[in-house]
């Protein structure tokens, strides 16, 4: 984190909020992509492209994808009744969060956290893929995709658009 912040910023500096989020991606790829914990596969891309001050990151894993964790919910169908498609329903669950299947208040965010990074212009570029679903928050879509993915990625970038929310 702090080599991307001096790529950006001109200041070797920590982002907590970035770095958590990226500790979101994988919490969620380890309690909830996997059915067996010994084949748990993520990768984390990090590029500098310094004459541009810009870091894009990407995040994948080869779990089970955030649709299909959540089908495997008893009250998938009343969720999917009311917002007719996947990508409708995964939107919302990153811009307001979807209940966790425990029923504990503070659990079932970690969605709405990282659009949180997004929303608060600390990233920049936020694209999701997972299952039949494709977001991309920059251009406001949203929709459902022809070509199924079994997992997740992220793909988001800093650069000097972005709101400074690092410290030395």
């Amino acid at each position: 984190m702090p080599k991307a912040m001096e790529t950006v910023w001109g200041e070797n500096g920590r982002c907590p909020e970035l770095f958590g989020t990226i500790g979101e991606m994988l919490r969620n790829a380890c309690d909830h992509a996997f059915t067996n914990g010994h084949k748990i596969v993520w990768h984390l891309g990090v590029s500098h492209l310094e004459h541009q001050n810009t870091v894009k990151f990407s995040f994948v894993d080869n779990g089970v994808g955030i649709i299909n964790n959540y089908n495997n919910r008893t009250n998938w169908a009343k969720v999917l009744a009311v917002f007719k498609n996947n990508a409708a329903v995964l939107e919302k669950a990153y811009k307001k969060g979807i209940e966790s299947q425990t029923g504990l208040p503070w659990r079932g965010e970690g969605l709405p956290t990282i659009y949180e990074l997004y929303n608060d212009n600390i990233i920049t570029n936020l694209v999701v893929i997972t299952n039949n679903v494709y977001l991309d928050f920059d251009k406001n879509i949203f929709k459902e995709i022809n070509v199924p993915f079994s997992g997740t990625y992220y793909f988001w970038k800093v650069d000097k658009t972005c709101k400074p929310a690092y410290f030395v």
